[in-house]
């Protein structure tokens, strides 16, 4: 009897549960949540002006929460410009030039690579690109001349327009020629080419010359504010005020350009010397190191760098424009950046799944969508006034920074490796190449243009020797922005090892030579990262740099 009653209760327990189930299956399992995003707002009309169109779409998706089956109905407001006189539509109000819109990264690379194109054809004689600007007189637009003053023909009215648009961006913002106000994060492109090696003084009033003494007319800036900034139309207290306003190549006003190292300036040929380490005559060919492969310092503290007539392994050139290249996550491969010279600038190594693009309305993550990363070179004002104006000034830069830029928000689960070369005269195989790496790391910057802004350590370099000409330094990423590889202060370096990289990758896309460093193919360069850099979110840039996934500009 009492089997009987415990079998009656289990009996009951049962069937109170299988209509439990049922009626979860039965009462609540499909349920449906609308979500709605409406048409933009600009000042106050909706898709910023009346004469536009605000439609919407519907998308619609489903997601499963336990026992319940949720439709997610999507309803995203599009606006339809009236006409081509119009920028933005979409999710975008319709503005008319000259106020700013947003860009994507395509509309962004164009517009950045038809003005390097163009800035090409200036010279050190002639450095400036006249934009085509209201505040440039009409028949000088795409022509070279020695500042963009002298785009204005020194008409007073037109300068004051020009003082207009840098005074209209507030605090957070500075002004990029054709486009407008954006954030202080943004590089816009350089303005002017660097001063020849015959003429490498660049005088107050920004013109080239061999030395100080040949200079023509000192600039007309006032005593609070002396220096004539690299637009020739704006003054400020020192170079470095400069540097946040407008970008540059080479060295600025009163500065004169060190042969010894490409990118170092300084107040005199004689501080060359003091500041790169080798007398006039010699290039910067790689660092000292001791027999216990230490880097060697000198009493100041700094890197002693080898000191040779020519250097047998020469840093390459800056990438003339922005470099983008295409990918996705649905398969391991290789980028490699290597510019119009054919040389290596970096690169990446992508591994299947380690990464997924996000969706721009909703945030909702998606796999195997094709994602832009734009790739390119920090303006030279850019490093010596930026996040690495210390690493630059102490020495422990080594070779050029390169931004990297994903066109689209994307999450960064694992298996990113950013690759940037090593370039020391020092370095001809396998383990020479894994001693010059073993006391170098790479550094991140967010803002490279922000001189308060701290590099963060991403990883000490591992390396590879490919090609049996090239030493790349790898590190595992989990966001995107500027790199850079730099001497690691108190780094300790360890014996010749194998490099820990994958046979199959050379960054001439055929494999390895016998003289490169292997391990086991495929596997993963171990990261030291922070935590609070898991999520991707695009870099802002305009450069020769950033670096932008959605270039949002002022309205």
């Amino acid at each position: 009897m009492m089997y009987q009653t415990q079998f009656s209760a289990i009996l009951a327990l049962c069937l109170c549960f299988a209509a439990s189930v049922q009626s979860r299956e039965s009462g609540q399992r499909y349920e449906s949540i609308t979500e709605t995003s409406s048409c933009p707002v600009k000042n106050g009309v909706v898709c910023g002006t009346a004469a536009a169109t605000c439609t919407f779409t519907t998308e619609t998706e489903n997601e499963r929460r336990g026992w319940r089956v949720v439709t997610i109905v999507h309803q995203v407001g599009r606006c339809t410009c009236p006409d081509s006189t119009y920028l933005g539509g979409g999710n975008l109000p319709c503005v008319q030039p000259p106020v700013a819109v947003q860009m994507d990264q395509d509309r962004h690379d164009a517009y950045v690579t038809e003005q390097l194109l163009a800035l090409s054809k200036c010279n050190s004689t002639l450095p400036a690109l006249c934009p085509k600007e209201s505040w440039v007189t009409a028949s000088n637009v795409g022509k070279c001349m020695p500042t963009l003053k002298d785009c204005t023909d020194n008409n007073s009215s037109l300068i004051h327009l020009y003082s207009e648009r840098q005074s209209s961006c507030n605090a957070s913002q500075r002004y990029c020629d054709e486009i407008g106000c954006v954030p202080v994060s943004v590089q816009c492109p350089a303005i002017s080419t660097k001063c020849s090696y015959d003429r490498p003084y660049r005088c107050p009033n920004l013109e080239c010359n061999s030395a100080p003494g040949f200079c023509g007319n000192i600039s007309y800036c006032p005593a609070d504010k002396p220096v004539l900034c690299m637009d020739g139309l704006s003054c400020a207290a020192n170079l470095s005020s400069c540097a946040q306003r407008v970008f540059w190549n080479g060295c600025g006003a009163g500065m004169v350009q060190c042969s010894q190292l490409d990118g170092m300036c300084a107040n005199s040929v004689e501080e060359c010397a003091n500041l790169t380490g080798c007398p006039t005559g010699q290039k910067v060919c790689g660092v000292k190191r001791d027999g216990n492969n230490t880097v060697e310092l000198n009493d100041n503290g700094l890197p002693m760098h080898v000191c040779n007539t020519t250097c047998s392994r020469v840093v390459p050139k800056r990438l003339h424009v922005p470099e983008q290249h295409s990918s996705d996550s649905s398969h391991d491969h290789h980028i490699e950046v290597r510019g119009e010279d054919h040389e290596y600038h970096g690169g990446m190594r992508v591994r299947k799944e380690s990464h997924r693009r996000m969706r721009r309305d909703h945030r909702r993550s998606y796999s195997d969508s094709v994602v832009n990363f734009t790739f390119s070179n920090p303006p030279d004002s850019v490093v010596q006034y930026g996040a690495f104006r210390r690493h630059h000034r102490e020495r422990r830069l080594r070779g050029r920074p390169l931004n990297i830029n994903p066109s689209a928000e994307i999450e960064v689960t694992s298996g990113l490796e950013v690759h940037l070369p090593v370039v020391e005269d020092s370095i001809h195989d396998a383990n020479s190449c894994q001693l010059a790496a073993s006391s170098l790391a790479i550094y991140s910057a967010r803002d490279a243009t922000d001189e308060n802004e701290v590099p963060e350590y991403v990883q000490s370099c591992v390396s590879q020797y490919v090609n049996g000409s090239i030493c790349v330094c790898m590190a595992n990423v989990t966001h995107f922005s500027t790199f850079a590889v730099a001497i690691s202060p108190g780094a300790v370096p360890t014996a010749p090892s194998s490099a820990l990289a994958s046979t199959s990758y050379s960054p001439s896309g055929s494999p390895a030579t016998a003289g490169s460093s292997s391990t086991s193919s495929g596997s993963p360069v171990t990261a030291k990262v922070s935590p609070a850099s898991r999520v991707v979110t695009s870099g802002l840039m305009i450069v020769a740099a950033a670096v932008m996934s959605s270039l949002v500009l002022s309205f």
